[in-house]
């Protein structure tokens, strides 16, 4: 199993607030998405859309209050990335680390 981590005060951030709340629900569903095939926040297009329409993912791009150069996720060839992913969330590598060693036990 893998986890895809939320702070508390995350849902009242500048940059979700710009967003919404639909467009953090998709963010979120994103987060939870890329954490189970271990992609490190790349979200293809095709798993984007079926999470929510361009315009959402749209608004995660351009959620950029003043004093942000990034918003909640970047375009990138072949779909969204969520912006500082790796920065808070486990790699690839050290997923698949733990999912071998819960299998030994």
């Amino acid at each position: 199993m893998t986890w895809f981590k939320l702070a508390g005060e995350g849902a009242f951030h500048a940059k979700v607030l710009m967003a919404g709340n639909e467009a953090y629900g998709a963010w979120c569903r994103g987060g939870q998405w890329s954490s189970e095939h271990l992609t490190e926040g790349f979200l293809p297009e095709v798993a984007a859309l079926l999470i929510g329409p361009a315009k959402l993912w749209a608004k995660l791009r351009d959620a950029k209050p003043p004093g942000h150069d990034h918003g909640l996720v970047d375009e990138v060839p072949g779909g969204w990335q969520i912006h500082d992913y790796l920065d808070w969330n486990p790699s690839r590598a050290a997923a698949e680390q733990n999912r071998a060693g819960l299998a030994l036990k």
